[in-house]
Parts: C-alpha cells; structure tokens; sequence
C-alpha cells in the first residue's frame, strides 16, 4: 500500500488520520494492511512499524525523526540511552518502550494545538490543513514560525478515532498564562530544535553547571546552589505555568527537580523539564540570595559535649545529696529533667558516655527509686501446688 507523502513536520496520528479519510478506511483495517497485526490503537506520537514508513514512501529511520515525536523525547538523554532507544525502535522490537517514551515526549498535552496562521498558509498552499508535530510539544504556546499564539482544539492527542484536521475543529481555545511571549518564543524555538536533533551537548548536567555558575549560583566549592535556583526558576515562570505543565517546585522538598537536574541524579528527568532550565539559564538569571552570604552567615558553635555532662552530672550530684538529707528516693527522669538532658538521653546518647556511666551507677545505690538487683515486687508470688 503507498500513500500521499507526508507534509512538513506533519504528525503521525494526522498523517494516519488523513490516510483513513482519503481511503475510506476504519483504523483497524489501516492498521492491518500497513502493519500485518490486527491493531485497535497505535500511538499517534511514536511509532516503529516499518510498514508504516514505506506506505509513506519513507524508511523508518526517516519516517521516525520526520514525524514522530521520538527526537524531542530522547534529546536530553545521555547517548548510550538515547543510542539504546533509537536501535531498539529501529528494529521494530520496541512495543515495550514506546508507550514510555511517547510518554515522556507528550508530558502535560492531552489535546491538539494549532496555528491560526499555519492553517491559513496549509489551505492556501495543500487546500487543506494537518497537525504539526512542534505543536504538541509540552509547554509550546506559541507558533516558532509565525510568532502567534497556539489555539487549543478539542481533539484528543491520543486519537481513538480518527482526527479531524485542524480546519475542521468545532471548538478551540486561546493558550493563556502570566508569562512573557519572549520566554514563550525561546520554548517554542528551542523546543522545535530538540526535536529536530539541534543539540551537540554530551553531557546536559556539565552544561547546566557551567551556565549556573556563570550566573553567580555557584559556592566555592563549586557546588551549585540549587535551593535558590529552583526558586528564581519558579519566579521567572510562575506557579500557573509550571502546574498545567505538571512541573510544579515544591521548595519544601530538600532537592526540588530543578535542583536535580544540575546533578547526575536528575539524568532521568522528561524532556520538559530540560527544556525549561534550558530557557531559563539562557535569560541570564540573577541570584535571588547570594551564596557567598549563605556561606559566610554565622556557623552554629559546636557544642562542648565534655563541659555539657560535667555540669549536668554536677546537677545530678547535688541533687542526690539533697534526697540522702531528706530520706527519699528519686527516679532517673527526675533527675534528668532536673539536669535538662532529656532531649539528650534520647537523641545524642553516644555523646554523653559520662552521664550515661553516671546513671548506671546510679542506679545502684539506694537514693534510686528503681534499685538495680533491689527493685520492690509488683505481683504476688504464686503459691505452691
């Protein structure tokens, strides 16, 4: 079966879609004839049935960097997992991994956008218009080609039935939020380069060191202060934005992701959220709190654990002596909320062995309610049979 050849950067569910229509087709019985399996669904982001590609004229190497979203999403991995998920979907034995990866590549999209001026230029150029794949990107709100705000469609991006072609939508939407339409255009562009493999960087966290510390987010030691960067990263976007894209810094969280992804543990991170760090060291950011200060603010004094139990055992002496006067015993918690170390026979016993040896001999002796070896019967004792 051949096909119409793809338009520009067309997406595959809209390729899929218009193929169904031109043929008179139901899904299933495309599915069948380009792939030989009896299919319901497919991904309509990423793909690596082979039949696919060739009904469209293409081979699937190209047919997947040209109209799926796969280069977007794996274009900040690092490249022995970049390599492993492109040579696994090249050799149609990726149906495990797809959803995964489609996954991260629509992150926060569950519906189509598209350009008022894009579809205008499709009628005027094909007499009909097709969804773009650098639309659908997680947090592109913007055209990068005509610099005009994205209308969002009613057509679900999972496509359980065939999509209707954006001329054809009955109900769209403005995509609106309190951030800049500079900041939208560098998303959508640097977006649209990601998905386009527009990047050399090999090693993504070395790249975000270098642009933070630049910056002023770095200690001396090199470290990047990544407490105040997620917070300025979470001013400079606001919390509206972040949450509809899923993204949300909870600063509350000893390393919010932002934090993360300065650090090798943050390898793992969608594509997203890459992109927004990207953009935001990109505007040139300054510091919110200096870490210089941070470093210089006043150190707590280590405490003087020696001179801490000698005056807490002297408390307790003194007090002892006081029950042997008056003929009375008293109990070790007494004694120590007397000495104010109960916090510290709780939380800090291996810094205090001379209190803890103190109460062991303690009690031993008879000032001590509860007498070791000595200590008075409670029950009754039973009675011989």
């Amino acid at each position: 079966m051949h096909l119409l050849r793809p338009y520009p950067d067309e997406l595959l569910g809209s390729l899929l879609s218009r193929a169904m229509r031109q043929l008179g087709l139901s899904q299933k019985r495309l599915m069948q004839h380009l792939t030989g399996r009896n299919i319901a669904t497919i991904s309509t982001a990423i793909t690596g049935h082979e039949g696919i590609a060739r009904a469209f004229g293409m081979d699937l190497e190209e047919f997947v960097y040209r109209h799926t979203l796969l280069p977007y999403a794996v274009a900040f991995m690092v490249p022995q997992d970049k390599e492993r998920i492109l040579t696994s979907l090249l050799s149609d034995s990726s149906d495990l991994c797809i959803a995964a990866v489609a996954q991260n590549a629509t992150k926060s999209t569950s519906a189509l956008r598209f350009c008022v001026a894009c579809k205008a230029q499709d009628l005027r150029l094909y007499g009909e218009t097709y969804w773009r794949r650098s639309h659908q990107l997680p947090g592109v709100l913007r055209c990068a080609l005509h610099d005009q705000p994205l209308r969002l469609s009613n057509v679900d991006i999972r496509a359980k039935r065939p999509m209707v072609p954006p001329d054809e939508v009955q109900s769209a939407k403005a995509c609106n939020y309190e951030v800049s339409r500079l900041v939208l255009m560098d998303i959508a562009r640097f977006s649209d380069q990601a998905l386009r493999f527009g990047f050399s960087h090999g090693d993504w966290v070395e790249h975000y060191r270098d642009l933070a510390a630049g910056h002023g987010y770095s200690f001396t030691s090199g470290q990047i202060f990544g407490e105040v960067l997620s917070a300025d990263l979470r001013e400079f976007y606001g919390d509206a934005y972040l949450s509809a894209l899923g993204a949300s810094i909870d600063l509350a969280r000893r390393n919010p992701w932002p934090a993360l992804l300065v650090r090798s543990s943050g390898a793992n991170a969608t594509a997203l959220k890459h992109v927004l760090l990207n953009i935001f060291l990109l505007n040139a950011p300054s510091p919110s709190r200096s870490p210089s200060e941070y470093e210089h603010r006043k150190k707590a004094k280590p405490r003087d654990w020696d001179l801490i139990q000698r005056k807490a055992i002297a408390i307790m002496d003194k007090e002892v002596a006081r029950c042997k006067r008056e003929g009375r015993r008293i109990t070790v918690r007494e004694l120590a909320k007397k000495a104010g170390i109960v916090s510290l026979l709780h939380h800090f016993r291996h810094e205090i062995p001379m209190i803890l040896l103190w109460i062991e001999r303690f009690k031993a002796t008879p000032q001590s309610e509860r007498q070791t070896g000595k200590r008075p019967r409670t029950y009754p004792k039973k009675s011989g049979r």
